[in-house]
């Protein structure tokens, strides 16, 4: 493979746009082509505040990854590609390491209680795989199950939420069957739900429900972000279990945002 052709085509194609961001894409090779092609589509390294912003962008991805030698040669691509000493930009890689391994940290601290109780739940134990999905997960349906208004949000789509959302099998069928019983024709009621649910499981839905009860806040703002952090927290755990790294980033980095924002 002829990378200079190729650059030499491109810069000469005719057709009058510069193509700095495929030239760039070119040039870096393997690695981090894919992850950097889509930062410099959005940045204009010729301008010093972009190339800035792309350099900690293209330094975040490289943080991800979890081997050193693939960090290192990586490292190498960009200090060419972006012109910075490599030196440099191993600075900012490694603030990033240190901020997620900071990130992991508070999660792991924030869960553990959490976990320890959710191992023993034979109710709902897809909850012990994600327990900050499946708070979300009953919050939502403590909300749906107590407030009609809820439920019509959801059924008319103001609020966008549908079972492909849900995280555990629990979550999944209680949404289900409550909102089909609210489409019904005698709409929905609550001891309608012992028909397809085990005592057991009933006992955590009335809980679900008594939760939201005893609180002071349920209106549509407190439905609305729990949908958010349902969709945001079930994002990151697809991510992590296909080992996409940059589509957990870029949720890790939306988290943080809206963290900042409120």
């Amino acid at each position: 493979l002829d990378i200079q052709k190729i650059v030499s085509s491109l810069e000469g194609c005719g057709c009058g746009r510069p193509h700095r961001a495929d030239i760039k894409a070119v040039e870096i090779g393997p690695g981090l082509k894919r992850s950097a092609a889509e930062i410099l589509k959005k940045h204009d390294i010729e301008v010093p505040d972009e190339k800035i912003t792309a350099a900690r962008e293209i330094c975040e991805v490289i943080a991800s990854y979890p081997s050193s030698v693939e960090r290192d040669i990586c490292l190498e691509e960009a200090s060419v590609m972006l012109q910075i000493d490599k030196t440099v930009l191993s600075r900012d890689v490694d603030a990033f390491r240190r901020r997620f391994a900071r990130i992991n940290r508070e999660k792991m601290s924030q869960n553990a209680y959490a976990s320890a109780r959710a191992l023993g739940d034979r109710v709902n134990p897809d909850a012990a795989k994600n327990v900050g999905i499946s708070a979300a997960e009953e919050t939502i349906l403590g909300l749906l199950l107590g407030f009609s208004e809820h439920r019509d949000a959801v059924a008319s789509g103001k609020v966008e939420l549908s079972s492909d959302d849900f995280f555990t099998s629990l979550g999944k069928r209680i949404f289900e069957k409550v909102m089909e019983l609210h489409a019904s024709e005698g709409g929905f009621d609550m001891s309608l739900l012992g028909e397809y649910f085990s005592p057991d499981e009933m006992g955590r839905i009335q809980k679900m429900l008594r939760t939201r009860l005893s609180l002071s806040e349920n209106g549509g703002q407190v439905l609305a972000l729990s949908v958010k952090t349902l969709k945001d927290e079930h994002s990151m755990q697809i991510a992590k279990t296909s080992g996409d790294g940059i589509s957990m980033i870029e949720a890790r980095r939306a988290k943080l945002k809206d963290k900042k924002n409120t």
